[in-house]
C-alpha cells in the first residue's frame, strides 16, 4: 500500500523509521503530515486495510545519562586509544562511562603484564593495592576484555579498543509484567503527553496512535531489557492511556527487537520488525 516513493518526504529520520515499522506491522500505508502548511499537526497519516485511518505522533525518550553517554561514544567514534598489544572491546554501562574511562588504560596494561584478559582475573593484591580496578573486577556492571589471539597472525598492533553500551541488568522482568506501569510512568514525562495531547486532538481519523522510540534509560532496565530481543510473553493488563489515545507503539530499535503495540480494546501485540 505504500508505493508511493514521496510519501515520506519532510520526516525526520525517526519518523521516517516509525513510517515502516507500522506499514510492516498494519499492512497500511504512511505519509508525512507535518510538512509544509501543516507544521504543528500530527507527524504521520496511517491509512490502514479496510480504509480506517490514523493519525500517529511520534516521539522518543532515553535516560539523560544514556543520551549523554550515547553522544559521547558516539563523538569518540566507540573507539578509544589502546595502550596494550591486544584487541579489547569494553561494554560500558552509561552511568559508569566516566569512571571506566579513567581506569581502562592501568587495566589493560595490567592484565597484559599478567597475562589474563579480564580485570577480575587479576591477582587479588593487584586489586586490593587499587580500589578502582577492584570495582571494575568485582562490582561494576561494565565488562571489559582482551582477545589476545586477534592480531597474532600478522602482528599488528590494534590502534583501539572497541566500545559498546551495556545496559545493567538487575532483575529482569521476563514476561514484561511490570510494562502496562512502566508505559503509564513513561506517558506522564513532560514531552511524550504533550505528543499524546497532541495526537488526541488530531480530527478527522478514525485512530489516534503515539509511536515511542525508546531508548537506554527510557524504561526501567527490567522491562528495557526483554524488549531489546524477541519477546516471549506479553501482559494482560492494560497501562494508564489518556482517553482518545486508540494505540501506543514501542521499540527499542535493537536489531532483532520487536515492535510492541497496545490496541485499546485488544490489548498488547508483539510485531517482528
Amino acid at each position: 500500500m505504500g508505493s508511493d516513493p514521496r510519501r515520506l518526504d519532510g520526516l525526520r529520520q525517526d519518523e521516517r523509521f516509525a513510517a515502516v515499522l507500522l506499514e510492516r506491522a498494519t499492512g497500511g500505508a504512511a505519509r508525512a503530515h507535518d510538512i509544509g502548511i501543516r507544521q504543528g499537526a500530527h507527524d504521520l497519516d496511517l491509512v490502514l486495510p479496510g480504509g480506517r485511518t490514523a493519525a500517529v505522533e511520534v516521539t522518543t525518550h532515553a535516560g539523560t545519562q544514556a543520551r549523554r553517554s550515547s553522544a559521547l561514544l558516539g563523538r569518540e567514534r566507540y573507539t578509544w586509544p589502546n595502550p596494550g598489544r591486544w584487541w579489547w572491546t569494553a561494554e560500558v554501562v552509561g552511568s559508569e562511562l566516566a569512571r571506566v574511562r579513567a581506569a581502562y588504560e592501568r587495566t589493560i596494561t595490567l592484565c597484559e603484564a599478567h597475562d589474563v584478559t579480564s580485570p577480575s582475573a587479576l591477582p587479588a593484591e593487584v586489586l586490593e593495592s587499587d580500589p578502582e580496578l577492584g570495582w571494575l573486577a568485582h562490582e561494576s556492571a561494565s565488562r571489559l576484555h582482551g582477545h589476545p589471539a586477534a592480531f597474532e597472525h600478522d602482528g599488528r598492533r590494534p590502534r583501539g579498543i572497541t566500545v559498546t553500551s551495556n545496559h545493567a541488568a538487575g532483575q529482569i522482568d521476563a514476561d514484561l509484567s511490570l510494562l502496562p506501569r512502566a508505559v503509564s510512568d513513561l506517558l506522564t514525562v513532560a514531552h511524550v503527553a504533550r505528543r499524546a495531547t497532541k495526537v488526541v486532538a488530531a480530527r478527522g481519523v478514525d485512530e489516534r496512535h503515539l509511536f515511542i522510540g525508546v531508548g537506554e534509560g527510557g524504561l526501567p532496565d527490567a522491562v528495557y531489557l526483554p524488549l531489546t530481543g524477541p519477546v516471549e510473553s506479553l501482559p494482560d493488563a492494560d497501562p494508564d492511556v489518556p482517553e482518545g489515545l486508540g494505540t501506543v507503539w514501542l521499540t527499542t530499535a535493537w536489531r532483532g527487537s520487536p515492535l510492541v503495540g497496545w490496541h485499546r480494546g485488544r490489548g498488547w501485540r508483539a510485531y517482528p520488525t
